[in-house]
């Protein structure tokens, strides 16, 4: 065991996690960097990353949360967080990464059109796409199909 194992900073794990997303060339790279300078940066910069525990991560879902941020928001923070750690664990700088939960998230996407409306604008379908527009409706998750 080296002396910096479990004396490293978060700072430096989310710093991994930047260098991650570059050298696989991320397209999320200006959305991972904004988010870890907007909350992550600034709830847990300076801290030992061992000293992180899963209370410290209640707290800040917390936080964020009377911020008015969404589930998903937040998971995806949560997701940084959890990346840092993985790094730091494969990299040698941390031992052992907190029990990070994720929240349940409500998105269920809403239906943009109904079996009735469907079946009044089928017939006004061009032929060419009627029938593959119609079937593809129902894979589509409810959501018509573009002809």
């Amino acid at each position: 065991m080296t002396p910096k194992v479990n004396r490293c900073l978060i700072d430096e794990l989310l710093a991994d996690v930047v260098i991650d997303y570059e050298v696989n060339k991320k397209r999320s790279l200006k959305k991972v960097k904004r988010l870890l300078k907007l909350h992550l940066a600034p709830h847990f910069g300076g801290w030992r990353a061992a000293a992180i525990s899963a209370a410290d991560v209640r707290s800040y879902v917390a936080k964020r949360q009377q911020q008015g941020a969404a589930n998903g928001q937040i998971n995806r923070e949560l997701s940084m967080l959890t990346r840092a750690f993985v790094l730091g664990c494969e990299g040698g700088k941390v031992l052992t990464r907190p029990k990070i939960a994720k929240l349940q998230e409500n998105n269920v996407r809403q239906a943009s059109s109904s079996a009735p409306s469907l079946r009044r604008c089928a017939p006004n379908c061009p032929r060419r796409c009627g029938p593959w527009s119609r079937s593809r409706t129902s894979r589509a998750g409810g959501r018509t199909a573009r002809c």
